[in-house]
């Protein structure tokens, strides 16, 4: 899936992105997952993504994407998402797996 595909939507459990840094250190990994988002103090629409590539890229999870969330005076709101990075570029299989692995 492209940033596009996901923009705005709960498709994904989690995103992964990764690139070369340089000769000298190699590259890196980053997935994130897209968790929860929940309160006993008010409704809380699902989690969704906002993500893009420029001018960096962005993988972010979004309890409000495109709706409020109205907490009361006082109103606790549990976010409950993870990110994983790992030094290294990984083949499609191997993120696949780690994802997978390290899942909420």
């Amino acid at each position: 899936m492209d940033q596009n595909e996901i923009m705005g939507t709960a498709a994904s459990r989690w995103v992964a992105f990764q690139n070369q840094h340089d000769e000298q250190d190699g590259g890196g990994t980053v997935i994130a997952y897209r968790g929860t988002a929940s309160s006993a103090d008010a409704d809380v629409p699902p989690v969704k993504w906002f993500t893009r590539t420029t001018p960096f890229a962005v993988a972010s999870q979004s309890p409000a994407f495109d709706q409020e969330i109205l907490l009361p005076n006082h109103g606790v709101l549990r976010l409950n998402h993870r990110f994983v990075f790992a030094a290294g570029i990984r083949d499609s299989e191997q993120v696949m797996r780690l994802a997978e692995d390290l899942a909420l």
